[in-house]
């Protein structure tokens, strides 16, 4: 046995040879060649090891007792101190996929991890990678992705939890960016139960910036979001998004030690509920014409925020109670009517010098 790297590489070059032409895929030598591989994931040699992350797929479904050694062997490559190295590990973890479906959930949560990667190129081939998993198998890479996107309920130390964050956003705009046409053109149908329940789990605990790269870049562009008519998952959405997200904004921005308010935290969570609405239409606008008028235009409360917050509220109001009017009538509108036109003269009061300004 040779002690030199080219030596090695020779003779396991030339293992490989007879290995592969060995008409009997489960006999020893093909067994001994799987086991050198593994053993050369952790050679000192970079040549050696790049050798080993090409190879090792070609012997895996072969032996069932040296599979587990092998997933980890090339999980070490894809933390080598080589660049060169690495990479070739995270080629190594798309081929053992395409090669055993059964490994795709946990290459994928491995391949998440890496996204942490501090080399701009390096996180170009794992984002690759990624993608092709999505190909592979959209339903578990979807479910994967947004599992990391869902806050972990523990106590967590904060280190932690930074880190966590920063995976969370890191995660979001790759679905948002690099993965968004394959997931909102050929994706979407397969892993919508996966995708919609992990976003909706999500929005509640994402901070605006997140809420509006998943909404804005990512769910407009999916099927249920396309401009129509009011469907289940814009109806979801919107109850969401008023439940979780408009009705605590609008609690703190009411509590501001402020004598005038401003909707800092509601008015851009609110745009997203107009939007879905009015202008994608994708949910029943009588659903946000009720939180505008259970949670706003009350004069108490209306008379609290700053002039130029009242005349956004008016329109806005006025622009949500337009859409309701063209979709499907209910009782509920008809209330609703009554409640708008009995605050009417307050809400003409305010929203006077705005329409006074525009005609």
């Amino acid at each position: 046995m040779s002690r030199n790297p080219a030596g090695k590489e020779w003779e396991i070059r030339d293992m490989l040879r007879r290995a592969n032409s060995s008409p009997d895929r489960h006999g020893s030598l093909r067994h001994e060649t799987f086991r050198r591989l593994i053993d050369l994931a952790h050679s000192e040699n970079a040549g050696l090891k790049i050798l080993a992350a090409g190879n090792i797929r070609f012997f895996l479904t072969d032996f069932p007792d040296l599979e587990e050694a092998a997933i980890d062997a090339i999980y070490d490559l894809c933390e080598d101190s080589s660049p060169k190295v690495r990479v070739e590990g995270y080629l190594a973890i798309t081929q053992v996929s395409k090669t055993q479906s059964k490994w795709i959930k946990r290459n994928v949560d491995v391949l998440v991890q890496l996204l942490q990667s501090e080399e701009a190129d390096e996180v170009v081939v794992v984002k690759k990678a990624l993608a092709e998993h999505l190909d592979m198998d959209p339903k578990t890479t979807l479910g994967v992705l947004c599992d990391q996107i869902i806050p972990q309920n523990d106590t967590a130390d904060e280190e932690e939890l930074s880190t966590r964050e920063r995976l969370r956003s890191l995660v979001l705009a790759f679905m948002a960016g690099e993965a968004k046409r394959a997931i909102c053109e050929r994706h979407a149908v397969p892993g919508e139960p996966v995708l919609y329940e992990g976003l909706f789990a999500a929005i509640p605990h994402l901070g605006m910036k997140d809420l509006q790269l998943i909404i804005k870049d990512l769910m407009y562009a999916l099927p249920a979001f396309k401009p129509g008519k009011p469907n289940e998952r814009g109806s979801e959405l919107l109850q969401l998004l008023l439940a979780e997200k408009a009705t605590p904004a609008l609690k703190t921005d009411l509590h501001v030690g402020s004598k005038t308010l401003v909707l800092t935290m509601t008015r851009p969570i609110l745009e997203i509920c107009e939007h879905i609405t009015c202008a994608l239409q994708v949910a029943p606008a009588v659903d946000l014409l009720q939180f505008y008028c259970t949670s706003l235009i009350g004069k108490i409360t209306l008379q609290k925020f700053q002039p130029a917050e009242q005349q956004w509220i008016v329109c806005s109001l006025a622009r949500v109670l337009g859409a309701a009017e063209g979709q499907r009538h209910t009782p509920r509108l008809v209330s609703l009517r009554r409640t708008i036109v009995d605050a009417c003269p307050y809400l003409l009061e305010v929203g006077y010098p705005f329409i006074y300004t525009f005609t």
